[in-house]
Parts: structure tokens; C-alpha cells; sequence
């Protein structure tokens, strides 16, 4: 299964195709230190709209072919953590299509909800089940460049955390995404009970007495018509 990977930095060293998105909380206040773009960019332009995004930029930089937009969080129906989701899961579908660069976002780290977002919008955006197809695109990379001095080890914490969630959430559409010869209620069950003790988890099985006994009437009377038997997984936390 293809996963897009997510990383923070300090410093930006540009790669052909880079799609770098410059985030504004809304028509006058940069979420970004201008000082830190490339020499060569053109000052950013923004959409006359309101969250609306727009390409300043395509073109040369030094060697590197660049693509810049702006992008603003200022929509009403929406709050600007679910617009920085949502266009950073766009921008990796439209590489995708593309077959080039990454997405570089630059942000200067004010506002931790939006860090999260981008991350958000990159690990879960950037998700693909791919497992039984002969040929698969790559996933583009994200980069958090952080500007006007912000620390990158002031946001280790944060990152660490939210990897965990993500890529559990993950780890759930693919047991979810496999087809049911692959993921039945017993392989299910082995895959649960692997995960829960390896998380501390006190995991129990429950199958045919068992069942009977807990009074699991209506799971009984559904698995009768499937090829596998049917369970309870119980897992327990203290």
C-alpha cells in the first residue's frame, strides 16, 4: 500500500517540479517569511476570492523548474485547518498525475492546528491501496519548510504523535480496502490480537461456545451464511 511520506525542515533546497504552496490566513497576512522563498521567485499574487488558490508561478529558478501558488484560508463555510488539509491532498493528487516533484508548503509555524492539517493532508491525502495492481504511480513527498525562525525541534513532539495516528488510520483502510478471501473474521481476529498486545492491549477471542455462552445470538445467525466462522474480538485496557 502507498503511503506519502511527510517531513519538516529549515531550509528549502529546491528539486525539479517542486509545486511549492504559500499559505495566507487570508488577502494580507502571510502564514510564511517572504524572506525565505528563492531568489528569482516573483513576489506571490493572490486569488481575488476568498480560500481561493492561485499559480503566480511556473517556470525556471537557477537549474529547477518551479510551480508556486498561493493559497488562502479565509473561507467562510470552511476553517482554515480543513482548507490546508484539503489543499495539500489536492496538490499531491495532482502530482500524482503529473508524475513529478513534491509539495513543499512554507509556514512559519504560528498556528500549531495547521501544522497538523499539512500532515494531516499528507499522510491521509497521500494514500493509495495499490497492493494488487501490476503497476503503481509514486506517492510525491511533503515538505514542511519552516520560515522566520521557527524550531523544528519545538514540533518533534507533535509530528511523532500525529505519525502514530495517521498511519493507524492507515493501517485500518487497508484491512478495510482487502478483499473478503483475504480479511475474514478469523484473520481479522489474528491480525487484532497481534496489534493489541504488541499496544498492551489484554486481547480475548470469542468463537463458537464462547459465542453461544456471551449470548451472541445475531453474529451466530449472520456468520452461518459466510465461508468463515464468525468471532468477537474483546480487547481490554487498564
Amino acid at each position: 500500500m502507498a503511503h506519502s511520506k511527510f517531513s519538516l525542515s529549515t531550509k528549502y533546497s529546491p528539486r525539479d517540479g517542486d509545486l511549492m504552496v504559500l499559505p495566507y490566513l487570508d488577502d494580507k497576512r502571510p502564514l510564511f517569511d517572504p524572506s525565505s522563498l528563492p531568489r528569482g521567485l516573483p513576489s506571490p499574487g493572490l486569488s481575488s476570492k476568498e480560500g481561493g488558490e492561485r499559480v503566480f508561478f511556473a517556470g525556471t529558478v537557477g537549474e529547477r523548474f518551479l510551480v508556486a501558488q498561493t493559497l488562502r484560508l479565509d473561507k467562510e463555510d470552511m476553517t482554515p485547518a480543513q482548507q490546508m488539509k484539503n489543499s495539500v491532498s489536492s496538490a499531491i493528487a495532482r502530482l500524482m498525475e503529473e508524475e513529478r516533484g513534491r509539495v513543499v508548503i512554507f509556514f512559519n509555524g504560528d498556528k500549531r492546528r495547521l501544522l497538523t492539517a499539512i500532515q494531516e493532508g499528507a499522510l491521509l491525502g497521500g494514500y493509495r491501496f495499490d497492493k494488487y495492481l501490476s503497476e503503481s504511480k509514486g506517492i510525491p513527498e511533503t515538505i514542511c519548510v519552516l520560515t522566520g525562525g521557527a524550531r523544528k525541534q519545538e514540533y518533534n513532539p507533535l509530528i511523532k504523535d500525529n505519525s502514530t495516528i495517521f498511519a493507524n488510520v492507515n493501517m485500518a483502510r487497508d484491512l478495510l480496502n482487502e478483499p473478503p478471501n483475504v480479511v475474514n473474521p478469523l484473520t481479522l481476529a489474528g491480525t487484532l490480537s497481534t496489534l493489541g498486545a504488541r499496544s498492551g492491549l489484554k486481547v480475548k477471542v470469542w468463537e463458537g461456545r464462547r459465542l453461544e455462552k456471551e449470548g451472541c445470538g445475531g453474529v451466530l445467525a449472520v456468520g452461518k451464511g459466510a465461508s468463515a466462522p464468525p468471532c468477537v474480538v474483546v480487547a481490554t485496557y487498564s
